[in-house]
C-alpha cells in the first residue's frame, strides 16, 4: 500500500510514513526521522489487510501464592513434603531437611 501522510509498506515489509516525492524517492518518516526511499521500494500491492500483524507480547502471570493451610479447617488430608515447605515458608518458618520422623498425636483439651 502506497499513500502520502498514512503509513505504507515497503517490500521489505517496513512500514514508514512518504511525505513528499523528491525526483525518483520519497522522503519518508520512520521512528520519527525523515528518510530517503527510492520509489521502485514501495509495495504498492499490499493492502493493509495483508500486512503481518505485528506480534504483542503476552503478558506474564502473576506468580500464585500458594494457598494459606488453615490447620483448623484442613485436617481432611496430610500435606505432602511440597506442600508442608510451601505452608512453613509463607507462615515465616525455614523448613528443615533433616526430619527423620514425624509422628501424630491428638492433644484433647
Amino acid at each position: 500500500m502506497f499513500e502520502y501522510n498514512v503509513l505504507s509498506d515497503l517490500l521489505n515489509g517496513e512500514l514508514v510514513v512518504p511525505l513528499k516525492r523528491v525526483e525518483d524517492n520519497i522522503i519518508c518518516l520512520k521512528n520519527g526521522e525523515e528518510i530517503s526511499i527510492p520509489f521502485d521500494e514501495f509495495d504498492f500491492d499490499k493492502t493493509i489487510e495483508e500486512r503481518t500483524a505485528i506480534p504483542t507480547p503476552e503478558p506474564t502471570p502473576e506468580p500464585t501464592k500458594p494457598e494459606e493451610y488453615n490447620f483448623d479447617t484442613n485436617n481432611e488430608r496430610w500435606l505432602d513434603r511440597t506442600e508442608s515447605e510451601q505452608v512453613a515458608i509463607s507462615a515465616g518458618y525455614k523448613p528443615t531437611k533433616n526430619v527423620q520422623a514425624v509422628k501424630e498425636f491428638t492433644i484433647e483439651i
